[in-house]
């Protein structure tokens, strides 16, 4: 497995491989099986993906972040708190 991720790797960055001459030239050359060989040449994603064992539901979750401190209230709502302590303490 090792084998063929490093031989997807070079073929990804070598932009002369691009060609399909070039490409099975290289394929031919690389340490890999038969079997390998061939899913690269026939660019079969699947086949790559089901020899490597990826996994392909990649899941992503967004969570906001919470405040630290508490949001202010707004004047009015200070007043009429002030007001209603006043009038609780003069009973």
């Amino acid at each position: 497995m090792t084998k063929l991720l490093t031989t997807l790797e070079k073929i990804a960055q070598d932009a002369s491989l691009q060609s399909a001459e070039a490409l099975a030239a290289f394929v031919e050359q690389a340490d890999l099986s038969e079997q390998e060989k061939a899913i690269i040449l026939k660019q079969d994603s699947d086949a790559i993906a089901a020899k490597l064992d990826v996994k392909k539901d990649i899941v992503c979750f967004i969570v906001p972040a919470e405040d630290d401190e508490p949001a202010k209230e707004s004047d009015e709502e200070e007043k009429d708190k002030s007001e209603e302590s006043k009038l609780v303490s003069n009973g």
